[in-house]
C-alpha cells in the first residue's frame, strides 16, 4: 500500500500538502542555520513563533540524528535488496537451465515422465512473454 505522505497526526497528506512539506523541509542548510542564530539572538522569538532559539537548535540536532539513522537504514535495505536480487538471479538462472535441458532431452525414454512438468514450465514461460507484450515491453523471444 502506497501513501503520498503523512502528517505528524498519522493522517495521509494530500499531494499539495506533500509538495509543501517537501519544499519547506528542503530549505538550504545555511538558511536554516542562519535562522537558528537569529532566533537565538532575538529575545522575542518564543513569543513570535512559539519556540525559542534553543528549541530550534535542539530540533535541528534531532533532525541531524534522524537523517543519519535514515541513511543507515537505506544502506542496510540496499544491501538486503542486492543480496535478494542475487538469490533471485541464481534461482532464475538454474530454472532456465533446467528448462533448456529438459526441452532438449524430454524425448529420452528416461525423462518422458517429466513431460507434464516441462509442459507446465513451457506454458508459464510463454505466458510470461505474453504478459510482457501486453505491458508494452518488447518481445525478446517469440514462442
Amino acid at each position: 500500500m502506497s501513501k503520498v505522505g503523512h502528517h505528524p497526526s498519522g493522517c495521509a497528506a494530500s499531494a499539495a500538502e506533500e509538495r509543501s512539506l517537501i519544499r519547506v523541509s528542503s530549505l538550504d542548510p545555511d538558511f536554516i542555520e542562519a535562522g537558528i542564530r537569529a532566533g537565538s539572538a532575538w529575545n522575542e522569538t518564543k513569543k513570535v513563533i512559539g519556540r525559542s532559539g534553543e528549541e530550534l537548535r535542539q530540533e535541528s540536532d534531532e533532525i541531524r540524528q534522524w537523517d543519519e539513522a535514515e541513511a543507515e537504514i537505506r544502506a542496510f535495505l540496499k544491501g538486503i535488496s542486492a543480496a535478494n536480487r542475487k538469490r533471485r538471479h541464481r534461482l532464475g538462472r538454474d530454472i532456465l537451465n533446467l528448462y533448456m535441458i529438459l526441452g532438449k532431452t524430454i524425448e529420452l525414454e528416461s525423462r518422458r515422465y517429466l513431460r507434464p512438468h516441462y509442459e507446465e514450465m513451457k506454458r508459464a514461460y510463454q505466458n510470461r512473454n505474453r504478459k510482457r507484450r501486453k505491458a508494452g515491453e518488447p518481445d525478446k523471444q517469440a514462442g
